[in-house]
């Protein structure tokens, strides 16, 4: 592993903790929001400058992981 193991804790507890939860866990939609609220239309208006960050880093961070599992199994 190329990175720190806590690292890939991190992101992937987001992706199950926020991501993954039901839309009735969210208390602030400006803040938060998931793939169930996303994916059943509950959200609207919900794109703030915050919000787009968070997921921006969190798909930077997904980028990070798979370009280091590539690179370590040689599929690069």
């Amino acid at each position: 592993m190329l990175f720190p193991k806590h690292l890939l804790d991190l992101i992937l507890g987001f992706i199950e903790r926020d991501l993954m939860k039901n839309t009735d866990d969210v208390v602030d939609p400006g803040q938060q929001v998931n793939r169930h609220g996303i994916a059943h239309g509950i959200f609207a208006g919900f794109e703030t400058r915050d919000i787009a960050l968070k997921y921006l880093i969190l798909l930077d961070s997904l980028a990070f992981v798979v370009f280091h599992d590539r690179l370590v199994a040689g599929t690069l």
